[in-house]
C-alpha cells in the first residue's frame, strides 16, 4: 500500500504540491503553472536583428597628391614642348628677372668692368676659357650664352671683342667695324637726282639742316635699337663700359660704304612718298629681327 505519510510526499519540479490549507485534514493536490511570459525575460539583452551592411562605393577618389602629380605633370610638358618649339626657353621665352641668374647677379655684386680697346680684343671668343664680350656705343654685353654666333666664324663674330657700333647702323660689316659714327647721318639724306627749281637758296638750306638733324636722330635710334637689343634679352647681359679715349674718331671723317650708299634715299621718291624707311640691317645668314 501507498505510505500516506506526510513525510513522504516529495515536490515534483514544483509541480504537485499538497495543500492542507483548503480543507484541514485533506491533502489537497495544487498544481501551479509554469511561468512562461516575457518577465522572466526581463534584463537580458535582446539581440535585434541588423541590416545586411551595403557594399561600399568603390569609385577611387582624388586626393591632393593626385592633383600635385597632375600639375607636375603638365608642367613637364609644358616645358619640353616649349624648349622644342623656342629651342631656349622652357617656361615659352618668359625673361627671368636679373636677379635669379647667376651670372647677371654675381656681375652685379664684382661691381661694372672697365676696358679698354686692346683688353676688350682678349674676349673675341678664341679662347674658350674667357668670356665673349660685344661693345655697342662703349656698353660692353656678355653674349657667352651664344658662342655659335658670336665666337669665331659665327654670323656675328666679327662683332666680338671690339666696338663695331657703326656696322651695327650702316650694314657693312666687313668695312665699318668700328665705333665712328662720323659722317653716318648721310646714309639718310636724300640724294639730289630732280632739280628744285620752286625752292631758294635759303630754303634749301633749311631744308637741309632739318633733314640733317632728322638723319642723326635715325642713327641715334638705329644705335638705340641695338643697345635695347642686348639689354633687354634673356640671354645677355651688360658688363661694363669701354673706355671712350677716342682712337677710332682719329683722322677724317669716314665715307659711307658701298652698301649704305645704294641705300640712300633719293629726292625724287621722296616726293612722290614712296622713299623706303629706315630699317635695322642684319649680316647675312641671320634672321631679320635680329633674333639669333
Amino acid at each position: 500500500m501507498y505510505d500516506t505519510e506526510p513525510g513522504n510526499y516529495t515536490q515534483a519540479d514544483g509541480l504537485n504540491q499538497l495543500d492542507d490549507s483548503v480543507y484541514p485534514g485533506r491533502r489537497t493536490a495544487v498544481v501551479e503553472e509554469l511561468n512562461t511570459s516575457d518577465e522572466e525575460d526581463e534584463g537580458v539583452k535582446q539581440i535585434e536583428p541588423t541590416e545586411p551592411k551595403t557594399e561600399q562605393d568603390s569609385s577611387p577618389s582624388i586626393g591632393i597628391v593626385d592633383i600635385l602629380r597632375f600639375l607636375f605633370l603638365v608642367f613637364i610638358i609644358s616645358s619640353g614642348l616649349s624648349y622644342y618649339i623656342t629651342s631656349d626657353s622652357i617656361i615659352w621665352g618668359y625673361q627671368r628677372p636679373w636677379f635669379t641668374r647667376p651670372q647677371v647677379l654675381l656681375r652685379y655684386f664684382k661691381g661694372p668692368l672697365i676696358l679698354s680697346r686692346s683688353e676688350l680684343s682678349l674676349y673675341n671668343g678664341t679662347d674658350p676659357n674667357l668670356p665673349v664680350y660685344v661693345s655697342v656705343n662703349y656698353t660692353i654685353y656678355d653674349v657667352s650664352a651664344n658662342r655659335r654666333m658670336y665666337g669665331p666664324g659665327g654670323g656675328y663674330g666679327f662683332f666680338s671683342g671690339r666696338d663695331a657700333t657703326r656696322a651695327f647702323v650702316s650694314g657693312c660689316f666687313k668695312e665699318d667695324l668700328t665705333s665712328d659714327l662720323r659722317g653716318l647721318e648721310e646714309m639718310y639724306m636724300p640724294i639730289e637726282d630732280v632739280p628744285d627749281e620752286e625752292l631758294t637758296s635759303v630754303q634749301k638750306k633749311i631744308r637741309r639742316e632739318k633733314e640733317l638733324r632728322e638723319a642723326r636722330a635715325n642713327v641715334r635710334r638705329q644705335v638705340l635699337h641695338w643697345q635695347n637689343f642686348f639689354a633687354d634679352s634673356h640671354k645677355y647681359f651688360e658688363v661694363g663700359k669701354l673706355i671712350h679715349d677716342g682712337e677710332d674718331e682719329k683722322g677724317e671723317k669716314r665715307e659711307l660704304c658701298a652698301s649704305a650708299q645704294a641705300a640712300r634715299p633719293k629726292r625724287s621718291e621722296m616726293k612722290k612718298g614712296t622713299a623706303a624707311k629706315s630699317q635695322p640691317t642684319y649680316p647675312p645668314g641671320v634672321k631679320k629681327g635680329g633674333k639669333h
